[in-house]
């Protein structure tokens, strides 16, 4: 029940969750949680990442069509989408993507059991991070 509440909460309030966030550089940047409104914002960056990126992270494909279904379907009941932005060149930008699904997939469940780890939906979550190409090995995952 307390993830409901925390989940409706979250629903009528995204910025709940928002931080700001200084990175090691000096830069700026905000922690937040995905919008309804992102769409291009996530698009730019799903587009922006290089080749060799895009196949270091694959929870989803990394277009368009991807960022306007992300948008429309979110459900803070199940996952926990969070952008990192930052206003370089005067313009809004995603600079680190990040998923934490609550509970946990079923392939990950089968991995660490194989290992002798047992995993519980109401304790365990998955993360699935990605970071922009040019703020890679600058902090931002720490």
């Amino acid at each position: 029940m307390t993830t409901n509440l925390a989940s409706d909460l979250l629903t009528e309030n995204p910025s709940l969750l928002t931080t700001p966030l200084r990175l090691p550089n000096g830069q700026r940047a905000l922690v937040r949680l995905q919008r309804p409104t992102d769409a291009w914002l996530l698009t730019r960056y799903f587009t922006s990442l290089s080749t060799a990126t895009r196949n270091c992270y694959g929870p989803h494909a990394f277009n368009y069509e991807t960022a306007c279904q992300l948008c429309a379907t979110i459900d803070y009941h199940h996952t926990l989408r969070f952008i990192a932005t930052t206003d370089a060149d005067h313009s809004s930008q995603i600079i680190a993507y990040f998923i934490l699904r609550l509970g946990v997939l079923e392939n990950d469940r089968k991995r660490y059991a194989a290992l002798g780890i047992t995993l519980h939906d109401e304790e365990d979550t998955a993360l699935a991070p990605s970071v922009a190409d040019a703020y890679q090995s600058h902090g931002i995952g720490s």
